[in-house]
């Protein structure tokens, strides 16, 4: 183990690799958890370790443990997350682990608004940014009349609904399909809401992504 202070890596699939070959070019350490049985961060030349944790995402404070575990192998080391688990997690205990490791991730409150759908909607409406008609939280007996097809279910979480469905949303052309789906939903104890499906091509989607250092100025952004 190098005694330089490095970076755990938390997730291990693309985004993982990226970010273990970004800070090894740099000369940082990484040591990998792996989340995933599909992970390939950890066979990468720059991690200098990889620790298994396969119930990560059943049971996502096993992630807690697991750093309170090595808070003195890793003490000062620079945690990434790179999956909405890791995140949240993070997130919900930055009080605590900010005592043994360095956060690039905001804390819970500022978070919590950024993995549970409703909230970003909120906040886009309170903003004046145009939106999708959603039709909320429908029941699956009786999806309402004034839906207009074709629609999406799209949980709160995501990243709980992918875990339990490997896809991001459902996509229904009618009230028989939407009933199936929020059926699909229910059983499995999630939150969705409904919204208007909006048509186009790929080339009409845009990203923008930045980086915002502590004092709240963003330092790296590209769209």
């Amino acid at each position: 183990m190098s005694q330089r202070v490095g970076a755990v890596v938390i997730g291990a699939y693309a985004n993982g690799l990226e970010t273990v070959r970004s800070l090894g070019i740099e000369g940082i350490p990484t040591a990998v958890i792996v989340t995933r049985s599909t992970d390939i961060a950890q066979y990468s030349r720059w991690a200098v370790e990889g620790v298994s944790l396969p119930d990560f995402h059943r049971k996502p404070s096993s992630l807690i443990d697991l750093l309170d575990q090595r808070c003195s192998d890793w003490k000062g080391w620079v945690l990434f997350p790179t999956n909405d688990d890791s995140l949240v997690q993070i997130a919900r205990n930055s009080e605590t682990l900010s005592r043994h490791f360095r956060l690039i991730s905001p804390p819970w409150e500022i978070t919590r608004p950024l993995v549970r759908k409703d909230l970003i909607y909120q906040t886009a409406q309170e903003l004046g940014i145009d939106l999708p008609v959603c039709y909320g939280s429908v029941d699956s007996r009786s999806p309402c009349d004034e839906i207009e097809y074709p629609v999406i279910v799209k949980p709160l979480e995501g990243h709980r609904f992918y875990e339990r469905f490997g896809s991001k949303l459902f996509f229904a052309r009618g009230k028989d399909e939407l009933r199936l789906a929020l059926g699909e939903v229910e059983r499995s104890q999630l939150d969705a809401h409904v919204y208007d499906f909006v048509p186009g091509p790929d080339s009409h989607f845009h990203n923008y992504s930045v980086y915002m250092d502590r004092n709240g100025e963003p330092v790296a952004e590209f769209s």
